[in-house]
């Protein structure tokens, strides 16, 4: 904890919405950190639960606000907006960070003052990793830092917001979380951060678990998600022109995104978007990708009907899982080669 006259300390911000069941678990792993932050901040989004009692239960040690529902993204800003310190550091009510989580970041904030964010790791509640550490080991080549989070998030070393502490005022010339973006609105902000401050701090170990349920944004049908990532693609990707410096990794990067939403689109048998997927970001995609969309936009009744009448439905998903090949095997031999070689470019 920084002296009180100190305004470079940290606030934490845990947006919450009916989280009864998990917010105890998740202040206590805030309030049991071994470099304790300067203030908790408590949003809670219109829950209905016990959510209020709990929180206020820790009495001074967290401040509680209270807002009507608008969103995890809406809470997010409401806490920054309200924070009194520098540094920020986002946790959500049903996660858990690590003790030493905010000791190893501020440590490496102070070993390199130039930065304005830092992250690290991510482990799952089931133990597995979120990124393959040999890949995060060649990306930070020696260093303590990404220098490009375009090419780190391209290797899926991607700036989850519960491992994420930045600076306040970088936030806010960002614009903070766009409220309108009913999905991947942390990404969509991690990109603004990114075109503002390039290089990030990175922590090659999980300092925080993530805990997956249904309520997950990322868990909700693609068909609802799809409107609002296409519309975040469409604006990096014109963004992306301004800084040619970066404009080849975020390209990139938005190919492998597409890539997987083409996947999951064919898997649902969901031909429109995989039309309206093609349509828009056609010239993003290889040859042999574009061929296969093409072949799958003009018949996709015939390949349908003849695996359900020669193969049946078990079939089908291995024929899923050839496309998946396609679609992701540049992506795939990309990450693999430079994992091997250490770092070396892969243009």
């Amino acid at each position: 904890m920084m002296n009180k006259n100190d305004k470079t300390g940290i606030s934490v911000i845990v947006p919450v919405h009916n989280g009864e069941k998990t917010i105890a678990r998740c202040l206590d792993s805030i309030l049991n950190q071994t470099l304790l932050p300067d203030e908790v901040i408590v949003v809670d989004d219109g829950s209905t639960d016990q959510t209020r009692s709990i929180v206020e239960s820790y009495g001074g040690r967290v401040r509680y606000l209270y807002q009507s529902n608008r969103g995890a993204a809406a809470a997010r800003n409401t806490g920054t907006c309200a924070a009194r310190y520098e540094w920020i550091a986002y946790q959500d009510a049903d996660d858990v960070w690590k003790p030493d989580k905010l000791a190893c970041q501020m440590a490496l904030l102070r070993k390199y003052p130039e930065l304005d964010w830092v992250s690290s790791a991510l482990e799952r509640q089931d133990g597995s990793l979120d990124l393959d550490p040999r890949i995060a080991a060649a990306l930070l080549n020696g260093k303590d830092y990404f220098d490009s989070v375009f090419q780190a998030l391209y290797f899926r070393a991607w700036a989850y917001t519960i491992v994420l502490i930045v600076r306040r005022s970088l936030l806010l010339r960002t614009g903070l979380f766009r409220v309108t973006q009913k999905c991947n609105h942390d990404l969509d902000l991690y990109l603004r951060l990114a075109y503002l401050a390039p290089r990030i701090g990175y922590i090659n170990r999980p300092l925080a678990v993530y805990h997956f349920h249904q309520a997950n944004i990322s868990s909700q049908p693609i068909a609802g998600r799809l409107p609002h990532m296409t519309s975040m693609y469409r604006r990096h990707l014109w963004m992306a022109r301004r800084y040619p410096e970066h404009a080849e990794f975020i390209r990139q990067f938005f190919t492998m995104l597409i890539g997987h939403n083409l996947c999951e689109c064919i898997r649902l048998s969901r031909w429109d978007w995989v039309r309206r997927l093609h349509a828009r970001f056609g010239h993003l995609l290889s040859f042999k990708v574009k061929c296969l969309l093409s072949l799958l936009a003009i018949f996709p009744f015939l390949i349908n009907l003849r695996i359900q009448f020669t193969l049946g439905k078990k079939r089908l998903w291995q024929m899923g899982d050839w496309i998946n090949k396609i679609i992701l095997s540049d992506e795939r031999k990309k990450r693999e080669a430079f994992a091997e070689k250490g770092g070396q470019s892969l243009e």
